[in-house]
């Protein structure tokens, strides 16, 4: 009972997963020094869902795992399925999202630098195009000669599609269920947007959209997020902070970056990201703000916390419990790194060392970007890793005890 008791620890690596808590899928073997850069999500079912693509390549690489880290068989071939969406072409950026079905809305930039464009497709369940979205399954968005870059994917209750785009400037676009630009907002399915940097999407209970981003522009020297809010119809929210926009400043940075945001049950938002602090490198970034957008006094007194040093130390991700217990989740040192605050911002010391978790999954470099909740409360994380230079890049998982 004792023995069974440790090993289930919260923030302990859980052994029925994968390879004693972790899971992996690298491309084969004779394609030496291909990159899979991918993103994954965890189903409504346990499965865990990765898209991505070769580096320097047109396909677009689906993989799909059982809930107990195994390459999923009844999938594609062992578990991966290649779709060539833009043959000729190279992706050069994917982002993921699954809907409330498990279908996965899949956006991606490609084509060379400058002149990119973007598609969008939505992948059912079984890994088969959605025919009757868009055409076959795939929306093409042009938006500038100067080339488009899908920063981000959100999407709304009633399945319309929300994306962030870099074009000749910020857009907000959306998307009805069929894949046609919504007349309903902005002016026939683009908004234009503020400028925000790295944007975080979340859709709020009641249609509105906030971002989530910072905005290093301003020419002060010190790093700075923001928080932006649009009505339903892609218009700015007057109601919140100056002309729809919040900035905080964080002092004695030079920059900041806001890399994932959440929205807790009583309308807060977590933001997690990075900052640099001169002559000491990037910090893990962790903070709450209040419905109106002001810092949450009762988090840390209000203050953002700082982690990081002696290693690099980046902010990718963020999940709530229901205990309303704040995951963090980072690469650190070139390791997946897991952080547990109770709802003051004080660390969970009864999480992992100290609140804090290291796992390094392979000998190269490991990238944390997402972490997800199971329904009985294990903890999955998700990224990217480097086995070696002969195998490239690919799908990393782990999975703890929460």
């Amino acid at each position: 009972m004792t023995t069974q008791k440790a090993t289930q620890a919260p923030g302990s690596l859980d052994p029925s997963f994968g390879e004693e808590g972790n899971a992996f899928y690298f491309p084969p073997v004779t394609v030496p020094t291909l990159r899979l850069l991918s993103t994954s999500r965890l189903r409504t079912d346990g499965k865990i869902f990765s898209a991505g693509y070769y580096h320097n390549r047109g396909d677009l690489v689906l993989v799909r795992f059982l809930s107990n880290g195994r390459l999923d068989d009844s999938f594609g071939e062992g578990g991966v399925k290649v779709v060539s969406v833009v043959s000729g072409y190279r992706i050069v950026r994917c982002v993921l999202e699954l809907a409330s079905d498990d279908s996965a809305f899949i956006s991606c930039s490609f084509g060379d630098i400058g002149a990119q464009t973007i598609f969008v497709c939505k992948v059912l369940p079984n890994g088969e195009l959605d025919a009757s979205f868009g055409s076959r399954g795939i929306v093409f968005l042009d938006f500038s000669p100067g080339g488009d870059v899908a920063d981000e994917l959100a999407i709304q209750a009633d399945g319309k599609i929300l994306l962030s785009v870099s074009s000749y400037e910020k857009l907000l676009v959306r998307l009805d269920t069929r894949g046609d630009f919504d007349p309903g907002f902005g002016s026939g399915g683009i908004a234009r947007a503020k400028q925000v940097q790295n944007p975080s999407l979340i859709v709020l209970p009641d249609g509105r959209l906030l971002v989530a981003g910072s905005d290093n522009s301003t020419g002060s020297g010190t790093g700075v997020i923001c928080f932006v809010r649009y009505l339903n119809n892609g218009a700015i929210d007057p109601d919140f902070g100056e002309d729809g926009t919040i900035t905080i400043d964080l002092k004695n940075t030079q920059y900041a970056y806001v890399l994932s945001a959440v929205q807790q049950r009583d309308g807060k938002i977590v933001a997690v990201g990075a900052v640099i602090v001169e002559e000491k490198g990037y910090f893990t970034l962790v903070t709450r703000i209040n419905i109106n957008g002001s810092l949450d006094s009762t988090f840390n007194n209000g203050v953002p916390i700082l982690t990081g040093p002696p290693y690099y130390s980046r902010g990718e991700g963020v999940a709530i419990q229901p205990d309303n217990k704040i995951l963090v989740g980072s690469y650190t040192g070139g390791a997946f790194h897991l952080m547990r605050y109770l709802s003051s911002g004080a660390l969970d010391l009864t999480f992992g060392v100290q609140g804090k978790v290291m796992n390094k999954l392979t000998g190269g470099m490991d990238k944390a970007d997402t972490i997800a909740l199971q329904a009985d409360g294990k903890i999955v994380q998700l990224g990217r890793v480097e086995l070696d230079p002969d195998r490239g890049t690919g799908v990393g998982i782990a999975r703890y005890f929460g």
